[in-house]
């Protein structure tokens, strides 16, 4: 793949009510939906961990959420 170019998009313009209905009459579409919703999240998940490791290896995390002069610190990271 060059950049992407040989994938696709699916643009969704529905009313909610049309959609979930939809689904209900397609169990094909609903697979479909449901399985490249898993992996959406998947996804982004591992580009949100990606990011945390890099601001982790920056001690950049340290500095904002265990300052003790700092207005925002908390232990929020070190805890989820």
């Amino acid at each position: 793949m060059e950049g992407g170019k040989s994938r696709f998009m699916i643009a969704q313009c529905l009313n909610k009510e049309i959609f979930l209905n939809m689904m209900n009459e397609y169990p094909e579409a609903r697979h479909f939906y449901y399985k490249r919703s898993f992996e959406r999240r998947t996804e982004i998940r591992r580009r949100m961990f990606k990011f945390y490791q890099a601001l982790e290896n920056q001690n950049v995390l340290d500095k904002i959420f265990t300052n003790v002069n700092s207005e925002i610190g908390s232990s929020f990271w070190r805890t989820e």
